[in-house]
C-alpha cells in the first residue's frame, strides 16, 4: 500500500520488470536457511549479552552513592 501511494504521489512512470525467475527452495533448502537464521540470531543474542555486560559495569560506575550530605545546625 505503501508503494503504491509513492507511486502515485511522486507520478513514476517507467517501470523495469526483472526477467530473472526466482525458483522456490527445497525442503532441504528451507531446513538450512532455517538453521542459518537460528545460528545468525543465537550469535547477535550472545553478542549483545556482552555489549550488556560492558553497559551494566559502566552505568553502575556512574551509579555509585554519593557521600551523605552533612546537616548543618
Amino acid at each position: 500500500m505503501v508503494l503504491l501511494t509513492r507511486i502515485i504521489t511522486r507520478e513514476h512512470t517507467d517501470f523495469s520488470e526483472s526477467t530473472e525467475e526466482i525458483k522456490p527452495l527445497t525442503e532441504e533448502e528451507k531446513k538450512a536457511k532455517l538453521e542459518e537464521l537460528r545460528e545468525r540470531l543465537a550469535a547477535k543474542r550472545a553478542g549483545g549479552s556482552e555489549q550488556d555486560k560492558l553497559d551494566k559495569k559502566k552505568n553502575e560506575v556512574c551509579e555509585l552513592p554519593h557521600p551523605p550530605h552533612k546537616v548543618l545546625s
